[in-house]
């Protein structure tokens, strides 16, 4: 669908967000197998260039500003998922096989009905 309406602002903007999502959801099943969130935020930590402010007056070319631009959304995006894990706003991630089988199930019903 992504591909299909690239030219779709409110579609970019959708896409943006379910991939934070999924990343917030990769952050808690990694926290629920090694019940350390402290040790990823660390490592998120040492991703996250938090000393390079954005500095649009600096900027001279329009190449340069959309860089600056994504790289401040990228350090934003880190913060933000710092912040969570430090306080402990994580969802478990266990208890869930009966919804994954159950929607496998679905998928292999689905798929088999109508091929």
């Amino acid at each position: 669908m992504r591909i299909l309406m690239f030219f779709n602002p409110v579609v970019l903007v959708e896409f943006r967000r379910m991939v934070q999502e999924e990343e917030k959801i990769c952050d808690d099943i990694a926290v629920a197998l090694t019940q350390k969130p402290r040790a990823l935020a660390e490592i998120l930590r040492k991703f996250n260039h938090k000393g390079e402010e954005l500095a649009l007056n600096k900027v001279k070319e329009i190449s340069k500003l959309g860089t600056a631009l994504e790289d401040y959304s990228h350090n934003v995006h880190l913060e933000s998922r710092i912040s969570r894990l430090e306080e402990g706003k994580i969802h478990g991630a266990g208890g869930g096989w009966l919804k994954l089988l159950l929607t496998l199930a679905v998928i292999a019903a689905i798929n088999y009905f109508v091929v």
